[in-house]
């Protein structure tokens, strides 16, 4: 679910404001409808936070912006726990290993 938001926020982002979330002319803070859904946003550093309004799901893209099919444990833990779900640290690394469904390259992982 989380590479599927992701996808369909940097897909809104960028025919909204362009493929950069730093070299770009948007506001700090706003909002996206995505999916018939709004979105508030965000920026900060090289990312974009962006919660949905009425449940408060959280994605924050905080860094590789340009690549929506990735993730590292920090962007998972906080989109988790903005579900309710507390996995933290070296089980949740342990849980995406053991599942055979990702591959991880550096710090970040992709779904395979």
């Amino acid at each position: 679910m989380l590479i599927e938001l992701q996808r369909s926020l940097h897909q809104s982002w960028c025919q909204t404001f362009g493929p950069s979330s730093v070299e770009t002319d948007a506001p700090l803070r706003g909002l996206l409808e995505v999916a018939g859904e709004r979105w508030a946003f965000r920026r900060h550093g090289a990312g974009v936070e962006f919660k949905r309004q009425g449940d408060e799901v959280a994605v924050d893209i905080h860094d590789r912006f340009d690549d929506p099919d990735v993730f590292d444990i920090w962007r998972l833990e906080l989109f988790l726990e903005s579900k309710a779900i507390v996995v933290r640290g070296r089980a949740l690394e342990q849980s995406l290993m053991d599942s055979g469904r990702c591959l991880l390259s550096g710090q970040h992982y992709t779904l395979t």
